[in-house]
């Protein structure tokens, strides 16, 4: 036979003694089968039970997710929103309108509309590098160079000649891709220059034959080559190398990079670290940050603020989310110059250098055996970031997994050891930047944006670090004694502040020589270099530790300037401090200029005095985005005022000569009604009631007609909300009372056995467990309470004394549950009649009827739910006591899943002892057949010896 439930194998028995031991074992198991599948469709009963209860959950659930949800105003009914008994309408297009509670009914007329409110707003200059070029990268190469220069360029041609390659360039303008290729002959390979030559000839034919005027070669000769466009350009290529383009450069600004890749497409950003405060809140970013996460970040906070950029006009774009005349925009940079070059807010420190801090190192060895011991034993880490904000963490390796379950740290090798350091330290910080390594058997702690460490005790216990390795309070700090040579200078850099004092860096130099000789432009704070300067120029490692942009020639240039915000009505005197009179001269041309002039005024009188002589050709004009462009070249002659405007006094051709903010401040809504003539800071007013919300400019002169708004009453909508809250409360009342009322039918029906239903279809089945499962929460006592306590809820009355039933809406039979319905007649009318009546006249009653914070319908509603399916662990309903809810803490820590799990316990062990039953019986048949076989064995030699 087969085991019962699978507990052994077919055996063969009855060989000696011809019984079926089978069939007969079987029928020895059948009692012990039959209380096995009795146990089994118990556990399958509480099972089903479970399920029908959470089902009334679920349904319970979704209708006060429905109506009693505080987040949901159009059908909570017991929030304010949910009684807007009033409706307005317009025909205006300059305006859109909304009633609110208590709102009067009548006519509110709109006079005018002169000006709607704005917000404060800063903007950038255009980020927009037209040009793709640095030059030829050759150009100031000697004869030998070039000419070695070329034989690898003739062998990678030769290679890629054999592999049956062409040498190409790919040019992507605006998605559209092209592939360029070219075609050298001998002599254009004659020397570098002859080359050189041959390729920009090429390069600039094939980008003209596909692209025509939209993109521009330019080559002023001495090595200055590019490609110009106001399109995308995209260029890849090896050979791009040899005419000073970088293959994968573009001419639009990449906000999705890190700072330090793409610093030269903002300005001149340097430094590592960058902290700013916008209306007093701080941010802090590093060098490995992305413009995109700055804003990001910006925007996510609650600053007050939004920050964007332009694809399409390549500017940024700061703007309150306050609307009006109130200033919404306070920006303070306390480090680093990100917002000097993108919107010209001043810097309170010029620049930082990177940080020249290494890791904290351990003074001697650790002991591995000892430091699995002690693993959990705590220490602190204090980290000072760049702009000096200190963060002091307890670092603790939990001793329990999530469960509770004991962590052994005991069989874990040493790199497991020290990830397990590393990991706690970085999680604890909630960062993935410390780093903690093993170096010549000692351990070190480091900080990727090289932070300023401390290691410390933990109340006074230094059990740990004296484990580790690690001296009390040990730290990677720096101290002015340090030698610039071991920080990345390197003998021979020059370093120049303010375009005067120019410092050369010698061997054995230390920081403190350093800050002497910058007359303490430069300052040692938090493991930085800190230089208040308005420019420094560096070169070699120099340039390397304080982050500056290098050029061709390997000088890295910072210039702090402060933009101007250019008001065109405001006098040169008051934006940028000139006084007196002045002269300049623009394109060859004298201008005399005075301090009493607005930027308007200086741009039209150097314009005009420069088409006398040029006549149809401006001087200056203002670009699209407010930026004084310089068409010709400008300096100073005297008094100075290029030089304290632009901060330079000599201005090349082509160029733009203020980097103009554009800092709009934010503006009133000015309006009229009834009127009245209002300002007001933002576009949407409360009237009488009525939300009112400005969109246009309308009549400014006011001599035009108004605009009408029309208030009046709409019960409408609240009678079709109402009729819905009685269908789904009734809809819910027939699902529990049906449970209530339905015939037991599970003792007719058991549930089916795995044998039974081998012999039934699918069908069948499944009409037989629906009868199974029909009756199991028949007059259930917890559902009847429940029940019950809903009727009983609506009939009370509210703290208004309103109940459902002066709204001509009554419980009805108790036979039914207690289903809403109206009411047959209420005072002459029917229910409904009623209840429009009542809301039309009586709207604040009938409100605070369902909205009273306290004894509500809503409100009793909510708590009747409650204290039967509230799912929670410390307020746990008495009806989700009993079956729990998946996806909660109740869903095992319920009544009935605790009868299951029981009953599952016991069911093991009445199959283990079925097991064993059964193995006894075989046993036993076995002994017999061995007895029958040894009888018939002598049996057998009896006959033969007597027949022999």
């Amino acid at each position: 036979m087969n085991g019962i439930n699978g507990f052994s194998p077919r055996r063969i028995g009855g060989l000696a003694s011809g019984m079926n031991t089978d069939e007969i074992i079987e029928g020895m198991m059948m009692r012990s089968k039959t209380k096995l599948n009795q146990k089994n469709q118990s556990r399958q009963i509480l099972k089903w039970r479970q399920d029908a209860y959470r089902q009334i959950i679920r349904s319970t659930n979704a209708f006060a997710n429905k109506w009693l949800n505080k987040t949901d105003s159009k059908h909570n009914i017991g929030n304010d929103a949910f009684w807007k008994l009033n409706a307005a309408s317009t025909d205006s297009k300059n305006f859109k309108v909304v009633a609110k509670n208590g709102a009067m009914n009548g006519n509110i007329k709109v006079d005018y509309v002169k000006q709607l409110a704005t917000s404060e707003t800063l903007s950038s200059k255009k980020f927009e590098n037209t040009f793709i070029g640095t030059g030829n990268p050759h150009a100031n190469a000697t004869a030998d160079e070039k000419n070695k220069y070329m034989e690898a360029v003739k062998s990678e041609l030769d290679r890629m000649k054999k592999a049956g390659l062409e040498p190409s360039v790919t040019v992507d303008v605006d998605g559209i891709s092209r592939t360029i290729k070219f075609d050298f002959k001998d002599e254009d390979l004659a020397s570098w220059d002859k080359y050189n030559e041959a390729l920009k000839t090429q390069l600039k034919d094939g980008v003209q034959r596909n692209f025509g005027s939209k993109v521009t070669i330019i080559d002023r000769g001495n090595g200055d080559f590019g490609i110009a466009s106001n399109n995308k350009i995209t260029m890849k290529g090896t050979l791009l190398h040899d005419v000073g383009i970088a293959s994968g450069v573009t001419n639009k600004p990449d906000i999705y990079s890190s700072i330090k890749n793409v610093r030269g497409q903002f300005g001149n950003i340097a430094g590592g670290e960058f902290s700013f405060k916008i209306n007093g809140t701080e941010f802090h970013f590093s060098e490995n940050d992305s413009i995109n996460r700055i804003m990001n970040t910006v925007n996510s906070s609650n600053c007050g603020v939004k920050m964007s950029f332009s694809e399409y006009s390549n500017t940024f774009k700061i703007t309150a989310t306050q609307e009006g005349a109130i200033k919404g925009i306070d920006i303070e940079q306390t480090s680093g110059n990100l917002l000097t070059e993108l919107f010209g807010v001043e810097s309170g420190s010029s620049l930082s250098s990177k940080s020249i801090l290494g890791g904290v190192k351990a003074e001697k060895a650790f002991d591995f055996e000892e430091l699995k011991k002690n693993i959990a034993s705590p220490f602190t880490i204090t980290m000072t970031d760049a702009s000096g904000k200190k963060i002091s963490k307890v670092i603790q390796i939990p001793t329990r997994d999530s469960k509770g379950n004991k962590l052994d740290y005991s069989k874990y090798t040493e790199d497991q050891i020290i990830n397990l350091l590393d990991t706690e330290i970085n999680k604890t910080f909630d960062s993935k930047k410390f780093n903690v390594t093993v170096k010549g058997g000692k351990l070190e702690i480091s900080h990727r944006d090289g932070a300023l460490l401390e290691i410390g005790g933990y109340n006074g216990d230094n059990k740990m670090l004296g484990i580790m390795g690690f001296k009390d309070n040990a730290t990677n700090a720096i101290n002015e004694t340090a030698k610039l040579s071991d920080l990345g200078f390197t003998a021979g850099d020059e370093i120049t502040i303010n375009n005067g004092n120019k410092i050369t860096i010698t061997d054995g130099m230390t920081i403190k020589d350093l800050m002497d000789k910058s007359g303490n432009a430069i300052t040692l704070e938090n493991g930085r270099l800190k230089i208040k300067a308005d420019s420094l120029t560096a070169k070699g490692g120099a340039a390397d530790v304080f982050g500056l942009v290098k050029n061709m020639d390997g000088v890295g240039e910072y210039k702090a300037t402060k933009a101007a915000d250019v008001d065109f009505t405001e006098k040169l005197s008051t934006q940028f401090g000139v006084s007196g009179n002045a002269k300049v001269n623009v394109g060859g041309v004298e201008v005399d200029i005075n301090s009493d002039m607005t930027v308007k005024q200086m741009v039209d009188t150097i314009n005009a005095k420069y088409e006398k002589t040029n006549p149809g050709k401006k001087a200056i004009n203002f670009d699209e985005y407010g930026n004084i462009r310089f068409n010709v070249a400008a300096k100073d002659v005297s008094g100075g005022f290029l030089n304290s405007i632009f901060k330079t006094g000599d201005i090349p051709e082509n160029s733009v000569g203020v980097v103009n903010t554009r800092n709009a401040q934010g503006k009133d809504a000015i309006f009229s009604i009834n009127g009245e003539e209002i300002v007001k800071s933002g576009n949407t007013i409360d009237y009488d009631g009525v939300e009112i919300t400005f969109n246009n400019t309308f009549n400014v002169d006011g001599k035009g007609p108004s605009e009408n708004i029309t208030v009046s009453s709409d019960v409408d909508e609240a009678v079709k909300q109402i009729k819905e809250f009685m269908e789904d409360y009734n809809k819910l009342i027939d699902e529990v009372k049906g449970k209530l009322s339905e015939k037991q039918k599970y003792k007719e029906f058991p549930p089916l056995t795995n044998e039974q239903k081998k012999d039934m279809s699918k069908e069948e089945i499944e009409k037989w467990e629906k009868e199974a499962q029909t009756g199991l929460l028949a007059n259930d006592n917890e559902l009847t309470k429940y029940l019950q306590e809903l009727r009983t809820m609506m009939y009370e009355k509210a703290p208004n004394g309103l109940a459902l039933f002066d709204l001509g809406i009554t419980t009805g039979d108790w036979k039914d549950g207690g289903k809403l319905k109206f009411v047959d007649k209420i005072n002459g009318k029917t229910g409904e009649e009623h209840l429009r009546e009542m809301l039309t006249n009586n709207p604040d009653k009938v409100k605070k009827m369902f909205t009273d914070p306290d004894n509500g319908l809503a409100a009793r509603l909510d708590r009747v739910n409650d204290a039967a399916m509230n799912t929670s662990t410390t307020k746990r309903g008495y009806i989700a006591n009993i079956a729990g809810m998946e996806g909660t803490f109740s869903d095992s820590d319920n009544i009935l899943s605790k009868k299951i799990k029981d009953l599952d316990e016991e069911i093991k062990k009445f199959e283990a002892s079925m097991k064993r039953e059964e193995e006894k019986y075989w046993q036993q048949f076995t002994n017999l057949e061995k007895v029958i076989s040894k009888l018939n064995a002598q049996s057998a030699s009896l006959f033969d010896q007597m027949m022999g």
